[in-house]
């Protein structure tokens, strides 16, 4: 089973630090070797794909208020979201959409 603080930082691992975010499956491999970096990857692809599957309504929303509600359901969905972890999809979000 995969542990809340390996999923966070893989999370965070997978966007990078750079000027964009990266979606590096090899940071969380580097990170995390063997079958835990695999599954760590594959979830965090997964988490990543239900975000981006949350819809947005551009005729009625502002950025910041999409960016404030599709957290708010990725968390709700998966609870053991650190802050860290949310701060890093909040910025691929406004990154994808500005």
């Amino acid at each position: 089973m995969i542990e809340c603080d390996d999923l966070n930082r893989a999370v965070v691992l997978f966007f990078g630090d750079e000027n964009s975010p990266c979606e590096s499956v090899a940071n969380i491999q580097n990170a995390f070797p063997g079958s835990v970096g695999s599954r760590l990857a594959a979830q965090v692809l997964d988490v990543v794909a239900e975000f981006d599957r949350i819809p947005t309504n551009w005729d009625v929303e502002t950025l910041p208020v999409a960016e404030r509600r599709v957290l708010a359901e990725i968390s709700a969905s998966h609870p053991c979201l650190t802050l860290d972890s949310l701060n890093a999809l909040r910025w691929y979000f406004s990154f994808t959409w500005k």
